[in-house]
């Protein structure tokens, strides 16, 4: 079988097939990390400083984790930078060098696609190590945000902020980045039922016609009551501050159709300052906890919520225009 004319060109010098603008984020962190640390040769060292021993870096063997390259690079580059092999003039010497730096399965790719005699084209340093990197990194990593991907889950320990910045972290780093419609109905449809109920049967913000964002803020503000009301029938505030004990007239005032009614009314509530590190800011505390906090309870000793919304500090809930405040785009 005869040679290509170029072997190892196309691997060396064009992008992957598939790659994205995560992708393409990891290999310009290389390259700005490689102008930095060698791009420049430095001044001759003082008559009479002898040239400092520097440990030989470590080796890399083809691992599949961007951290695990990074650092192997990261150690590379400063052992070259220590003994001046530094600006374009060292570049080929840097390539050459890089072969000793190498093992198992990145040893194997590096004398077939960078050091082999049939090759007639001779690739820059910087060339081969986003290469080596496509090769080694990338392929599975858009393999594993696939599949963690799809093993995103919602978890009530974390609650619904962390599911949409794992659903937006592992659909950014995809081959095939999904659509906005597709991420927001991985996000409902993933939602515990009774979110999902206030959120989609009662409130009607279907992933057809809403962004995640938008979603995001009214699920948010459900957990946000909730969090308000399990506060209500466990803490009782005094004048004196907080001390634990049951409500016990909270639960027989409230019917299950009332409490439903009142996670998904926005109208009639009451605003409080708060203290001092956040002066300006207010919050709307629901009428359901209202109703079981004494008259002579000042706003400064009503415990915070520690639930935010989505993209925005502090956001007052019950605030209906609170999409143009996050800077979503309305017309869409």
């Amino acid at each position: 079988m005869s040679v290509p004319p170029n072997p190892g060109y196309d691997v060396v010098r064009t992008v992957a097939a598939g790659a994205n603008s995560y992708q393409d984020s990891l290999s310009n962190c290389l390259r700005r990390n490689i102008e930095f640390k060698v791009g420049s040769r430095l001044p001759a060292l003082p008559d009479g400083v002898k040239q400092p021993k520097v440990d030989n870096p470590s080796k890399y063997r083809g691992k599949h984790d961007h951290k695990a390259f990074y650092t192997w690079l990261d150690g590379y580059l400063s052992w070259l930078r220590a003994y001046n092999i530094c600006g374009e003039e060292t570049d080929k010497m840097r390539v050459q060098l890089m072969r000793n730096y190498v093992t198992g399965p990145a040893e194997e790719w590096f004398m077939a696609e960078v050091d082999h005699l049939d090759i007639t084209h001779r690739p820059q340093f910087q060339e081969v190590v986003c290469a080596m990197h496509r090769h080694f990194v990338h392929v599975t990593t858009a393999a594993k945000a696939t599949k963690d991907s799809e093993q995103c889950r919602y978890r009530s320990s974390e609650g619904v902020d962390r599911f949409v910045a794992e659903i937006k972290k592992y659909a950014g780093r995809m081959v095939q980045s999904p659509s906005d419609y597709n991420i927001a109905r991985k996000f409902v449809y993933g939602l515990p039922t009774d979110i999902f109920e206030v959120v989609v049967v009662h409130r009607g913000l279907r992933p057809e016609f809403y962004h995640i964002n938008e979603i995001a803020v009214y699920a948010l503000s459900h957990t946000n009551l909730d969090w308000y009301l399990d506060m209500a029938e466990s803490v009782q505030v005094s004048g004196n501050g907080l001390a634990k004990s049951h409500v016990p007239d909270l639960s027989k005032r409230m019917t299950e159709q009332q409490r439903d009614h009142q996670r998904g009314t926005d109208a009639q509530s009451v605003s409080f300052s708060l203290s001092p590190i956040m002066v300006g800011v207010s919050f709307d505390l629901p009428l359901a906890v209202q109703h079981a906090i004494p008259r002579d309870v000042q706003p400064d000793q009503i415990p915070r919520c520690p639930v935010v919304a989505y993209g925005l500090d502090h956001h007052v809930f019950s605030d209906p225009t609170v999409s143009s405040r996050i800077g979503y785009d309305q017309s869409r």
